[in-house]
């Protein structure tokens, strides 16, 4: 590999940009029934935790089907 990367450095290729720069984060509403379910002490819960200090970040787990990803749709649009 050392040999590959001189023989490229020795036909002129120019390595001083190895990446472009960094996207911006964009937010897109998720189109939703406004109404989850069985679902709103949990996202009046996470809301909650995530409005504070404290947490940087949170996981979401649980079985295929629970609704984890409307959960999430459900916070990215609140």
């Amino acid at each position: 590999m050392s040999k590959e990367i001189a023989d490229l450095k020795a036909k002129g290729g120019s390595f001083e940009r190895v990446a472009g720069p960094a996207t911006t984060d964009t937010m897109e509403k998720k189109p939703l029934d406004p109404n989850i379910v069985g679902q709103e002490i949990v996202l009046a819960d996470a809301w909650q935790k995530l409005n504070t200090d404290e947490v940087g970040i949170m996981g979401l787990y649980g079985m295929g089907g629970v609704g984890k990803t409307v959960l999430l749709d459900q916070i990215n649009n609140k």
